[in-house]
């Protein structure tokens, strides 16, 4: 079996707009991620535009829906659905962030 490299840094290159250099800083296992993640973000963009142009070929009320949709995914990548009343404090909290940060405290 034959891994062609360079199809998989022209790959990279054209899609993320890195340059050569910066493709061979990249750790392996982020290399190889997001070569897998290039067929995903084309997939998704590919379904975009089949919704967009189902949409513009139906009724007003499809049309609706189909921008209802699309403002729905823009609302926020990442839920959280725990409620933060529901959270319990954390005691050493503010001493675990004081000797996270350190020197940068001290040196103010």
């Amino acid at each position: 079996m034959a891994i062609d490299l360079g199809f998989y840094f022209s790959r990279l290159i054209h899609h993320y707009n890195l340059s050569y250099s910066e493709v061979l800083a990249l750790p392996i296992r982020t290399f190889w991620m997001m070569s897998r993640n290039v067929d995903r973000h084309r997939a998704e963009m590919d379904i975009s535009q089949l919704r967009l142009l189902r949409a513009s070929q139906t009724s007003e009320e499809h049309l609706k829906d189909f921008a209802e949709s699309l403002t729905e995914q823009l609302s926020s990548p990442i839920e959280i659905k725990r409620s933060l009343e529901d959270a319990e404090p954390d005691a050493d909290a503010i001493d675990r962030l004081k000797s996270l940060l350190g020197n940068a405290i001290s040196e103010r």
